[in-house]
């Protein structure tokens, strides 16, 4: 009897061996693959990576004139209030570990804002943190990299990623979100949408 016990042991042990050597083989040839090509992923800052309603909230109390440029200081200046949206945020860590280079794209004026790219430095460097002044932009910086897919919020973010040619998926937002109504309309681009990406 003991030693039917202890033949169980060894081939669970060895079955679990087998899996984890077969997992990071796959890891493996994912992450070279990635590493050589140079492939990588971007995200859409506001919407998509993080919840940032609650900064905008605050620098619309905080400044007088909405798009000044002391509100825009006020928004990056108010990043501690940013939730990173659990779906989107676990995987940029999965791709990063797979090898995937992870860019974040915020679609807005970048005054006051080298607080919140070294926020962001354990995910991605600071010159892969960029502010870009809209899509238009945005569609020039997709067309210039490696770029095998883009998670973003906003319409315009999709579109500027269909334009360039890089495969778009939909971060949902919680209805009390903010920002635009007219520039979000998931499924408006036939793109895939994240199921449960709004928390």
């Amino acid at each position: 009897m003991p030693i039917k016990h202890i033949k169980k042991q060894v081939d669970n042990a060895w079955t679990w061996t087998k899996r984890i050597f077969v997992a990071l083989c796959i890891w493996g040839v994912v992450f070279s693959l990635a590493t050589v090509a140079h492939l990588r992923v971007a995200y859409e800052y506001d919407g998509a990576l993080v919840d940032s309603a609650a900064s905008f909230r605050q620098a619309e109390a905080a400044a007088p004139q909405a798009f000044a440029p002391s509100f825009w200081a006020a928004v990056n200046q108010s990043y501690y209030l940013d939730r990173p949206k659990i779906i989107p945020y676990a995987t940029a860590w999965i791709l990063k570990l797979f090898g995937f280079g992870v860019d974040v794209y915020a679609l807005r004026p970048s005054t006051d804002g080298e607080a919140l790219r070294e926020d962001w430095r354990h995910l991605v460097s600071p010159r892969d943190f960029v502010f870009l002044s809209g899509p238009v932009e945005l569609t020039r910086a997709l067309e210039n990299g490696h770029y095998l897919l883009f998670f973003g919020s906003s319409d315009g973010a999709i579109e500027a990623a269909k334009d360039a040619h890089v495969f778009p998926l939909r971060v949902l937002r919680k209805p009390q979100d903010g920002g635009r109504a007219s520039d979000y309309n998931p499924g408006m681009f036939r793109e895939m949408r994240i199921p449960y990406s709004q928390y």
